[in-house]
């Protein structure tokens, strides 16, 4: 029998979000450990005492997977300071065209260069700051046809191996990406180890466990027809150092994208990449069990690598799995039934926690929207005083699903374990 224990945690960081979670087995030989997204709009200070938990609590260990649900500064804003001090084997972020993320760029008062840097490149801006920390970086594309909603995909379980290596998928993008899209304007020369992959079929860690990521951005037409037109602006706004004169870039490119786009704001947070994480289908599981507990900051570390459950074989559902939304809109029915079918039903139900998306706020969160799932714990990252984050209609909706709140004074934290023939 194999054992595998899970563990998942939420940081407080305020008003922002930073997510990790940790596998191993039984007898702790092996290990696998994730971030989802790592930012916050609070006081710095809360971000660096929460990166300072989680180091500690890795020791050496690396993060083997590194996910960030998309460009908005508090998911992101302490990817740099993570990556510069830990060692991230692969980092996973949706893929969003060049001309596009520039979008971004526009509707972002006080832009500093630096995230204008981390835009124009997100790929080059990371490697930049992690230099050997930073194995590969994988791009995940949106709008191939999705899962079947009764039927999903078991990934092969290869006797040989079962470490925890992670796999992606056999799949292939049907139209690969311009180079400047997932390159800004550098070098060819300094290009590393960057991918694409759909987002169709779930990737692996071991014969254990998976991640499936859903990306429904579909790039605009209008943005791809001004993609040589927006390098060639970017690469003459490029300093020496590879750093870009902002203010006289954006200045550059206002006019233009007026003209194609109008003067309204990009729907930023459409893009969010969702992602699910839980044990790979198999009919024949022995048991499982799960727990959750809320850690006041005073606390000691949330992080127990000596917690080991006992056997449960309840006759109860069998939920154990995570969702992160990220800041993704679900807005109507329609939209969660997307996820759904993309996901299947059988990874659906396994749901037992999941991330309510853009810290609660009632413009990503259609009224009754609960009903559409059968989780037990709902997590709120937010500010502990807010004034939409989170919103009150949401958390009644919620209600019965287990309200978690987050915020800079107080962590969650989610263990379990899954009993394998």
């Amino acid at each position: 029998m194999t054992d595998v224990i899970y563990q998942y945690y939420f940081h407080a960081v305020g008003q922002g979000l930073f997510a990790a979670g940790h596998l191993r087995d039984g007898q702790n030989q092996r290990r696998f450990n994730w971030v989802f997204d790592c930012g916050t709009s609070s006081r710095r200070s809360y971000l660096q005492r929460e990166l300072g938990l989680f180091r500690n609590g890795m020791a050496a260990d690396p993060i083997h997977l590194f996910c960030l649900s998309h460009f908005d500064e508090d998911h992101i804003n302490g990817a740099r300071e993570l990556l510069s001090a830990q060692r991230v084997d692969t980092l996973v972020m949706p893929y969003f065209p060049l001309a596009e993320r520039l979008l971004i760029a526009l509707g972002t008062p006080d832009l500093s260069d630096e995230y204008l840097s981390f835009l124009v490149d997100p790929a080059g801006y990371m490697y930049a700051t992690a230099g050997d920390n930073l194995g590969e970086v994988i791009f995940i594309t949106g709008g191939n046809p999705p899962a079947n909603e009764i039927e999903e995909e078991t990934p092969a379980v290869d006797p040989e191996n079962d470490g925890w290596d992670f796999r992606p998928p056999n799949t292939k993008v049907r139209e690969a990406p311009e180079a400047e899209d997932l390159h800004g304007v550098s070098e060819q020369t300094s290009w590393k180890t960057v991918r694409v992959y759909s987002h169709e079929k779930p990737f692996t860690a071991g014969n254990f466990w998976e991640f499936m990521f859903y990306n429904e951005h579909i790039p605009d037409t209008k943005a791809a027809a001004l993609r040589q037109e927006v390098a060639d602006i970017v690469g003459k706004h490029r300093r020496n150092d590879g750093s870009f004169d902002g203010v006289e870039l954006l200045r550059e490119i206002k006019p233009l994208y007026a003209r194609k786009f109008g003067k309204s704001g990009a729907d930023k947070n459409k893009i969010s990449l969702v992602v699910y994480s839980g044990p790979v289908h198999r009919p024949k599981i022995r048991g499982f069990e799960n727990y959750r507990t809320l850690i006041p900051v005073g606390m000691p570390s949330p992080y127990r690598p000596d917690w080991r459950p006992w056997l449960v074989t309840l006759p109860r559902k069998f939920q154990v799995s995570i969702g992160y939304f990220g800041d993704f809109p679900l807005t109507c029915i329609e939209r969660v039934k997307k996820i759904r079918k993309h996901f299947g039903l059988n990874r659906w139900n396994r749901l037992e926690v999941i991330q309510v998306p853009h810290h609660g706020s009632e413009h990503s969160w259609y009224d009754c929207a609960s009903a559409e799932f059968s989780h037990h714990a709902s997590v709120f990252s937010s500010a502990r005083v807010s004034k939409n984050h989170p919103s009150q209609s949401v958390l009644d909706d919620l209600a019965t699903h287990g309200v978690v709140l987050v915020h800079e004074l107080q962590r969650a934290a989610f263990c379990g374990a899954v009993f394998f023939p």
